[in-house]
């Protein structure tokens, strides 16, 4: 060895502290025990306590996915790794690498992958000197959870996540929780989704021993002010139709305008509505109730303009509507009554006339009889005035209308 080659081995720091090297010491000892990798030994099996630290989560209401990032904490007790402190220049705690040891393998019951794999990633876990062992994961997967789309975008989902151990012949290993198996503290909720609530159950003996089941709900303020309160207003204006006028372009250009914005606001539905669930949202039930309304709307008002146009005798189902609605406390439904242009005209000339009682008697027999000849055109429906036409007609020379 030359000289100059002693010098830098002199040089080396040597940074091994009396507390590393009874660590080693002691990791040498374990690893002598065949108890370190097999499976503790125990009458009852081993008994695992599960805890979940959720940090992140999301619910693809499209693929039916509840995507979570959490950690998963594990304990449990191997009674045969223990050891005494005082050998070890009081060590009580050292961590071991997972691979040189036993420790359950948990997997996601109802993972979206249809092998189940389990992807967990940790590196090492803690021995304690009395044989408890604590491990944390780190955990990346996604549990199926099926939509219920009823009440969109208003609705509420329950999704589960259910462990399981592999490998677990007999139920040698149970898992069990410590009190509230979820701690939620500093979790980033998803962009459209918040916990309302969380429940836990215990299976013990079945293969799905845990199961932790969320409810989340969706945050709808978007959705609701570009589909959800636009609804309204398109039916306020269906309603707003039916006062108008059948004899005016007004109504006509209202119903048209208010089919175009259905198709309008179901094109923008069809977009943001998430597909593939058994349960059909109700909004879409609305939309298409709504939609049917109208173009009944607009074939209503067609007809009517026509038929007031028409000179001839009115059919008979006409009169009997009119006479249902007039005779009875339908005629409270019939708002505005809007007055013919013929009435208006003769009733401005005629206004002084006055009618003697045999002219009234004449007059309401009158009236049953001639409230054929011509339609009011106010928007009743299909409800004739016969009245305004009749009385326009008798203060006209008490002729019939021409």
């Amino acid at each position: 060895m030359t000289e100059g080659s002693k010098f830098y081995q002199d040089c080396i720091i040597d940074d091994t502290t009396p507390v590393n090297v009874w660590e080693q010491r002691l990791h040498k000892d374990l690893k002598l025990k065949p108890e370190l990798s097999n499976i503790p030994c125990d009458r009852n099996g081993v008994e695992v306590k599960l805890r979940l630290n959720l940090k992140w989560f999301n619910y693809d209401s499209n693929q039916g996915a509840f995507a979570i990032y959490s950690w998963v904490m594990l304990t449990w007790n191997n009674n045969k790794i223990t050891w005494n402190p005082a050998d070890y220049n009081g060590l009580n705690e050292t961590l071991i690498l997972n691979s040189d040891m036993w420790y359950p393998e948990i997997k996601l019951m109802n993972s979206i992958d249809s092998e189940q794999s389990v992807h967990f990633f940790f590196e090492q876990c803690a021995i304690r000197s009395s044989g408890e062992i604590f491990c944390i994961y780190k955990m990346v997967d996604s549990a199926i959870c099926n939509s219920d789309l009823t009440k969109w975008p208003y609705d509420t989902q329950s999704c589960s996540v259910k462990f399981g151990v592999w490998k677990n012949k007999n139920n040698t290993v149970r898992l069990k929780t410590a009190g509230r198996a979820v701690r939620m503290i500093g979790a980033d909720y998803g962009m459209e989704w918040d916990i309302i609530d969380y429940k836990q159950e215990e299976n013990q003996g079945a293969e799905t021993q845990l199961t932790m089941t969320f409810v989340i709900e969706r945050h709808a303020e978007t959705v609701a002010a570009t589909l959800i309160y636009p609804s309204i207003a398109l039916s306020t204006l269906s309603i707003v139709s039916f006062t108008l006028d059948v004899r005016r372009m007004t109504r006509f250009g209202l119903v048209c305008f208010n089919i175009a914005n259905h198709f309008s606001f179901l094109t923008e539905l069809q977009e943001n509505m998430p597909g593939h669930s058994f349960y059909t949202p109700s909004v879409l039930f609305y939309y298409r109730g709504s939609m049917l309304t109208n173009i009944f709307l607009f074939l209503l008002t067609l007809m009517l303009a026509g038929m007031c146009k028409r000179e001839k005798v009115p059919p008979l189902w006409v009169s009997f509507v009119n006479d249902i609605v007039y005779k009875g406390r339908g005629k409270m439904l019939v708002w505005p009554k809007w007055e013919s242009e013929s009435l208006g005209e003769v009733s401005t000339a005629h206004f002084n006339n006055i009618l003697t009682f045999n002219e009234v008697e004449s007059l309401a027999q009158l009236v049953n009889n001639r409230n054929r000849l011509r339609y009011s055109g106010q928007l009743d429906g299909l409800v004739v005035d016969g009245f305004q036409l009749v009385a326009a007609g008798w203060w006209d020379g008490h002729g019939p209308v021409s």
